[in-house]
């Protein structure tokens, strides 16, 4: 019955068996904005609220898609809610049949809760304070790592700082496994297929209909990465991720249903992940903007970073948000839509390809493709069973086209352009 589960004693861990090897016996997590969600190596799935102030909207909506939602019932007997508080899980259990398990973000609440955990799906923001404790508590307990962050910080600790533990742990370590980062990656994958000595990639990313709205979880990392003074975020140039306030550049891009559209750039976690799986150096990553917005907010970005060092400024802010920021309606999240777009040039030959996919509206994808992930993982339908690799490194670029809801376009291939 919800709610049902004991903590289990640290004598009870046990090394989880190798991906593929045997009879199945994991757990999932999935988690976001200070929640987080595992998938367990006992038929076990852990959605867990990190954080008391800020509840999941991607968490509670992933739960809600396996009760409600016959698709996805394989993970009704192996789904666990988790976090730090009964009072806020115990509602959501009960509205999803589903149990739970509360715990904290300490070493050894952790690794008693991963006891019989595969797979984590962690969902619990800002990632760049809950990344990595559950990464550590992950290699301590050899469990599968994925997660739905989009923050710099966290590519960096996964596929830089902490590789090389990752990999001594044989476990996987999955970052992105949701919007935005599933769609642009698997599409730089095969953009980049297509021409493989491309030095170039745009993408562009367009939400339409009602499906922009953000998130509590959302909106707090991204002031978390700005307040964060060692936060490095821009561009990727000639292989570096360089420091650019948003609105650096701007151009027009035709999305295949948005339209024509003005947009700018942002410094997303896309430009970090694509050179990843492409090797492609030179990345940028837009966004639908209007003039004088693109202005103010390269020349405004700089300014709200000081005024975030002054004290009070940013636990206000934060208060704000957790208390009016909720995301997308009902209605959104069921009629949103999203076009990424991608451009992929070599500047020497002039040659170069564009393609596109759409997809759901972004926070309904992120609980899908999470879920996707997650099983593949859990039954070894991946390209490594182990190490740091991005969505499109572990599963192929053409696993997003088995997301539901989701339509993925020919490339186009263009002719050069021959001056005289």
């Amino acid at each position: 019955m919800p709610g049902s589960e004991s903590p289990v004693s640290l004598s009870s861990l046990a090394l989880r068996p190798s991906l593929g090897a045997g009879t199945p016996t994991c757990t999932a997590a999935i988690g976001c904005g200070r929640l987080a969600a595992v998938v367990c190596a006992d038929n076990l799935i852990l959605l867990t609220l990190i954080h008391p102030s800020i509840f999941s909207f991607t968490g509670k909506l992933t739960a809600d898609l396996v009760a409600l939602d016959d698709t996805y019932s394989w993970f009704r007997s192996r789904l666990i809610l988790g976090g730090r508080s009964p009072a806020s899980l115990q509602p959501l259990a009960e509205r999803t049949n589903l149990p739970f398990r509360a715990f904290s973000l300490t070493d050894q609440d952790i690794d008693t809760h991963l006891h019989d955990v595969r797979v984590v799906i962690h969902m619990a923001g800002p990632f760049i304070a809950t990344a990595e404790p559950m990464l550590r508590a992950c290699i301590r307990t050899r469990t599968h790592y994925l997660d739905i962050t989009g923050e710099m910080p966290v590519f960096d600790l996964v596929y830089e700082k902490m590789r090389a533990e990752i990999e001594a742990a044989g476990i996987l370590a999955i970052c992105g496994v949701g919007f935005d980062i599933v769609p642009t990656d698997c599409l730089a994958a095969q953009l980049a297929q297509a021409l493989p000595d491309g030095t170039h990639l745009e993408l562009g990313i367009a939400p339409t209909g009602k499906g922009a709205n953000l998130t509590a979880g959302t909106a707090s990392s991204a002031v978390e990465g700005m307040a964060n003074p060692n936060m490095v975020m821009g561009p990727r140039i000639d292989g570096k991720i360089v420091n650019k306030a948003p609105g650096y550049k701007s151009k027009y891009i035709d999305f295949p249903t948005a339209g024509r559209k003005f947009t700018s750039f942002i410094p997303w976690g896309d430009c970090y992940t694509a050179y990843i799986s492409t090797s492609i150096p030179n990345v940028d990553v837009y966004f639908p903007s209007v003039w004088p917005l693109d202005t103010v907010t390269y020349y405004g970005s700089p300014l709200l970073q000081l005024a975030l060092k002054v004290p009070g400024v940013k636990p206000t802010l934060l208060s704000l948000i957790r208390k009016f920021v909720t995301g997308p309606s009902a209605e959104a999240s069921a009629t949103g839509r999203v076009d990424v777009w991608g451009h992929v040039r070599n500047a020497v030959t002039g040659e170069s390809v564009s393609g596109y996919v759409v997809l759901p509206e972004g926070y309904k994808f992120t609980g899908l493709a999470a879920l996707e992930s997650a099983r593949r993982v859990f039954e070894g339908r991946v390209k490594k069973n182990k190490g740091s690799l991005t969505p499109s490194l572990a599963f192929g670029w053409e696993y997003v086209k088995d997301i539901p809801g989701v339509s993925v376009g020919e490339v186009t291939v263009h002719e050069v352009k021959v001056d005289g």
